[in-house]
Parts: structure tokens; sequence; C-alpha cells
């Protein structure tokens, strides 16, 4: 059974989505907030389902898996949410490389707070439950962290995992247990660490990639989701997925002891980072330091519920009506935004492979500052190469491994004919060859105003007479 043959069957995302949202407690954790702003589609790149965070973040689902797994709403609405709350509980940007036991921490983590969740707003959690139920074996180590116990919540049964390593087993049971108050079953929330399930892993022996286990949602076991990993999912997007499924915060604690001092630390190093380079693109690209010339307002394409913009929504609406099929999810739209007037001005990004220990930070603070100023975004190692900005958000950033600046220099220079005074910004490490006399002296004449932004240790060369200013940005050694 094909892909394209699933797909068909399924129908379009939207639609299928459409009665996803008539459950109650999907609509309560707050499914329909995230679905103005994303699209859904069908794909094969992803093994279950994957949030692509981007200018336009989309929602992707494989129609094998959904086909074969989701055949209620309350499961396609346990899969869907089960992905988004790695986001909106910042699981993306928890460990900078999760292996096999933090994956399964993380996991085990959301599906006992989805279900808890779910609870609070009077759903029907077995009916929820029944997707992880059937994915995970209650006797497979250690899959059975990832599922409750059969006969959960009314009658647990705790022995079907008696052949599975008393650690993890002493886990599962904290997190599934289920005390009473008063005349109501109520579904408590345990105080579990990732790290302790971390540990219990790794005394179970259980924290390898030998284990046969597969994870719902994206887990970097397709190329397309190493790339979402990797490079979509920064804090702009977590910040609004977690606005959009604030319910799912809950109330597990995330890392225990020195991990999470280390996180806030790492979190302060890269706000100031950020703060740096705005400081420093600001003076580079404004008159006198001002903090902003003129805003223009742009008309921006998105997928939304309201239909009022889409003029194509009452025949969608009619037609729905007419073969009694639910009435359409997704409308196009447009929104109107306002944002600073765009400078004249040229960025070049160093991508050699001196760069590699701080590039990866330089990026993630880079992506909310390009698209606050739009300037042109290039990147240099031996040439120069013109940058999308949408390649540019997503990582693909293209390199020769070597450095060398005088591409970029004769590349200023093409650029500035007639524009003298036009301000040009070098973000590198200074490892660099100094350009020749004579292409120092073209650059002089020509009014160019070379600005270096230097991160790590690198020279700055600020006595050289082709740099007009140069800064040295905030160490990036522990990103």
């Amino acid at each position: 059974m094909s892909a394209s043959e699933a797909a068909a069957r399924l129908g379009p995302p939207d639609a299928l989505l459409a009665g996803v949202l008539d459950v109650t407690a999907a609509r309560a954790l707050a499914l329909d907030a995230l679905l103005r702003v994303s699209a859904i589609e069908w794909s094969t790149e992803v093994s279950t389902a994957c949030v692509e965070c981007s200018d336009r973040p989309r929602l992707l689902m494989n129609p094998e898996f959904v086909e074969q797994w989701c055949t209620t709403r309350e499961k396609l609405a346990t899969l869907l949410m089960h992905e988004l709350a790695h986001i909106s509980m910042g699981h993306t940007r928890l460990f900078p490389r999760a292996g096999a036991a933090q994956n399964i921490a993380c996991d085990a983590v959301i599906n006992r707070e989805l279900l808890a969740t779910i609870a609070d707003v009077n759903g029907d959690v077995p009916r929820f439950a029944a997707l992880f139920e059937e994915f995970y074996k209650p006797d497979h180590t250690p899959g059975f962290l990832l599922r409750p116990p059969p006969g959960w919540p009314a009658a647990p049964d705790w022995k079907a995992s008696r052949g599975c390593p008393w650690p993890l087993r002493k886990i599962h049971r904290r997190l599934y247990a289920v005390q009473k108050k008063t005349d109501t079953r109520a579904l408590e929330r345990h105080t579990v660490l990732y790290s302790e399930i971390v540990e219990a892993l790794k005394e179970a022996g259980a924290c390898g990639d030998d284990s046969g286990l597969v994870l719902l949602g994206g887990h970097d076991a397709t190329p397309r989701e190493r790339a979402i990993v990797s490079n979509g999912r920064d804090a702009a997007a977590a910040d609004m997925l977690s606005d959009a499924l604030r319910g799912l915060g809950g109330q597990l604690a995330g890392p225990g002891g020195d991990r999470f001092t280390h996180q806030v630390e790492r979190a302060a190093r890269r706000a100031a980072l950020e703060r740096a380079l705005a400081v420093l693109l600001r003076r580079v690209f404004t008159a006198n330091g001002a903090r902003r010339r003129t805003t223009i307002l742009t008309e921006r394409p998105v997928r939304t519920v309201d239909p009022r913009r889409d003029r194509r929504a009452p025949a969608r609406a009619a037609l729905a009506r007419a073969f009694g099929v639910p009435r359409p999810l997704l409308f196009d739209g447009t929104i109107i935004e306002r944002r600073p007037a765009p400078r004249d001005a040229l960025v070049y990004l160093d991508v050699s492979g001196s760069m590699d220990g701080v590039l990866p930070a330089l990026h993630a603070a880079l992506v909310p500052l390009r698209r606050a100023l739009s300037p042109h975004l290039h990147l240099f190692s031996t040439e120069v190469v013109r940058v999308r900005g949408s390649d540019f958000d997503r990582g693909r950033l293209a390199t020769t491994g070597g450095t060398s600046i005088t591409p970029v220099l004769e590349h200023a220079l093409a650029q500035a004919r007639g524009r003298r005074g036009l301000p040009v910004l070098v973000l590198t490490d200074g490892w660099f060859a100094v350009p020749t006399p004579a292409l120092a002296r073209s650059v002089l004449e020509a009014g160019v105003r070379i600005h270096l932004g230097v991160a790590g240790t690198g020279p700055l060369h600020d006595r050289e007479g082709w740099v007009a200013a140069s800064t040295r940005l905030p160490s990036l050694s522990s990103f």
C-alpha cells in the first residue's frame, strides 16, 4: 500500500483534522490556536508526525502511519498533541544533542502529562491513551515507560511489566499511580525528573539505540526530521507554540541538579549574543545610531480558520454541505504586518571550517535579526554565495571549507558602484589572511565601510586601513 493511496483514502489533511477539533479535550488543549498559523500536509519524509518551524510552520504527517495507527479521532489528536507538546515544553532546546535516553525520557513525560491534562478537562482518557497502548507493548523494555499499564486507570495491572528491569518499573509506577480524592478518581501528577528517567535507563542498561524501540513524533528518524530538529525549532517557534499549547506545560519537573543550571547559563549567553548583534546591526545599518527608520505595511499570506478573506470560502463550504463532508478547516488569507523599511546594506557570514564551533549559535541568533532588518545576506568561505532568507532560516549554509576575505571585498566593491558609503558587515572569527594593499586601497577609494563582528578569539584587524570598525562579540565557547 503506497503513501499516495493512503493519502487519497484519508482525504485532505485539513478535512481530517476538522474532526479532531470536534473532540472536546483536543479543543480544550488549544489545537485550533496552533492551526491558525500552521499548514497541515501529508509527507513521507517524516516517520509519524513532525512540526516544521519556519516563517510559515507546517505540520507534516505520514499518511501511511495515520491510516494504520490513528483509526479514531482521539488517536489522531493524541499523535498531534504529543508532537506539539515537545515544543511547548521546551524539549527541542533542553538537550543540545538528544540521545536515545533523553528522547525516551521526554516522551515518557509528555505521554503521562497529556493524559493527566485530558483528565483535567474531563476527556475520555482511555480513548486518548489507546494510541500509546497499541503502539507500545506493556512488557517491552523500555517501551512500557511510554504507555500506562493495562487496565489503567480503573484497575492498572502492574504485573504486565514484571519481566522488565526494576529501576524502570519504579519510575513507571511513579508516573502512572492513581490516587483517590473523595469520590473521584484523579490522575495525579507526580514529580518525576527527566534526569531520574535517564539515570534509571542507564542503570537498567536500556538507554541504547539497539532496543528496537520506535518513538512517536520527530526524533531524527529520517533526514527531514534531522533537518527540522537541528535548525527549524528555534526559540521564536517554541514561544509561539508554547502560547498555543499552554495547557500542556503541566507540573512535571524539568531536568534536575546541575543540568538545569547549565541550561539557564546557556540561555543567558545566547541572549547576550543576540543583544550584541542587534546593537552592532543597528550601528552599522542606521544613520547616527538611530533606533529605527520608517516602517512599511506589508501583506503576508497565511493559512487560517477565518474564512472571511478567502474568496473561495463560500463555495468550499457549500460543496462540503452538499457532499456531507466536514466543513473545511483552513482557508487562504492575509495579515497586515508593520515592518522596518528594508535597509540598503550587505551582510557576509563566514561559513568556513574554522567557524564550526561558533556558527550554530551565531546562526540561531541571526535568524530573528535577519527577519527584522531584511539585509542582503551572503555566505563566504573561499567564494561569496547569496543565500535566500528561507534557506538561511533552515540552516542551509553552503561552504567550500576554506577562508578568504578577498572575494568578500571584491563582491562588496561590485555592489557599491554608484553607492558611496554603502555599509558592509562581515561576521567572522577573524582567521583569514589580510587583503592585498591594492584591494584594500580600492575599498577605501570606493567609500565602502567594512565593519567586522568577530566571534571567538581571532584577530580584530582593527588597525588595518580597510576596516572601518571592528567589534568583539560575546563568547560563544559553551553554546
